[in-house]
């Protein structure tokens, strides 16, 4: 199995960082030779520079602080974590996640705080940021490929009631816009977020049942927020498969497992629990893998509805 080692936070001359290194097999087995892959999140002291979300020494995206100019530079709390003061009654505490990527929590302390919040962002090969129906923002390349993205906004207040609250897109800087200036003393502080990633899957094995492959993987937490119907399917049919092939290419070797594939994602939005396990010696379909799911629950074996072989006889398979 795949192991994730995280480093937690680390103060380092002007920044504070965090590490993930994915330990995995290149091949197909689990006993072959590792691949290391680290990522690494950067929060400078500085509000001006922006965090950064790096693979492997190389910059995948970066995203500054709002009102940077007037920001205090980070104060240092117990175990790493960051406060920047932006001196209006608000400020952001950037929380590094387990998947690699990032969370800036806006803390809004009085209704005189303000309700626009412009982050400024760099995700290299980006052409634009759409929006789309969950509310995420999406950065795409100029052939119009996922590159990166950011979840859906999210503001809540000191009960833990939603405030209203949405992006608007100008280019490739983002402004959360937070409805809250006609609350209630009582109600705060709100908290919102920006919340930016890029990989959909924070978790990817090589495994074997009945002597064959099985690749596995699970998603990211960020990952499942993008995860929804209509965009968010495309984007795991398309730039999660291609996620999936770079880190474990097995998945190339037999029809079944993009089958499979194409199944979990169909009807895995609805859950983030559960790792997505794609089987060797699962039969390829003639027709649809959905064909007979709620039988076989993208587990098919031979006679598992329509376009299949015969079933035998054992069980065990679901």
């Amino acid at each position: 199995m795949l192991d994730n080692i995280f480093s937690g936070l680390t103060v380092d001359g002007d920044s504070v960082s965090a590490t993930l290194t994915e330990v995995g097999s290149t091949d197909q087995m689990r006993s072959s030779t590792p691949s290391v892959v680290t990522k690494t999140t950067d929060i400078p002291f500085d509000p001006k520079v922006p965090i950064t979300l790096s693979k492997d020494g190389v910059v995948t995206a970066g995203i500054t602080l709002p009102f940077a100019d007037s920001t205090t530079d980070a104060t240092i709390l117990e175990g790493g974590r960051q406060v920047f003061d932006h001196n209006n009654d608000a400020s952001s505490v950037p929380v590094v996640k387990e998947d690699g990527s990032v969370q800036i929590t806006t803390l809004i302390s009085t209704n005189e705080a303000p309700s626009r919040y412009s982050y400024e962002t760099s995700v290299p090969g980006a052409a634009s940021i759409e929006s789309i129906d969950s509310g995420a923002l999406i950065f795409r390349n100029a052939d119009g490929n996922y590159l990166a993205g950011i979840a859906p906004a999210w503001a809540k207040d000191s009960s833990g009631t939603p405030v209203p609250t949405h992006y608007e897109v100008d280019g490739l800087t983002i402004t959360q816009v937070i409805d809250h200036s006609l609350l209630a003393p009582s109600a705060y502080p709100v908290v919102a977020d920006p919340w930016m990633g890029k990989d959909l899957f924070s978790n990817t094995w090589n495994g074997s049942m009945n002597s064959q492959l099985t690749v596995n993987a699970t998603k990211s937490t960020y990952g499942h927020s993008i995860h929804t119907p209509g965009v968010g399917i495309t984007i795991f049919l398309n730039e999660g498969w291609w996620e999936l092939q770079a880190k474990k290419p097995g998945v190339n070797l037999k029809a079944s497992f993009r089958q499979q594939y194409e199944c979990h994602v169909a009807g895995g939005y609805y859950t983030f629990a559960g790792a997505w396990n794609l089987e060797q010696f699962r039969p390829d379909r003639i027709l649809y893998w959905g064909n007979g799911v709620h039988i076989h629950r993208c587990n098919s074996a031979p006679g598992d509805g329509p376009g299949s072989l015969p079933r035998p006889p054992q069980k065990g398979f679901d």
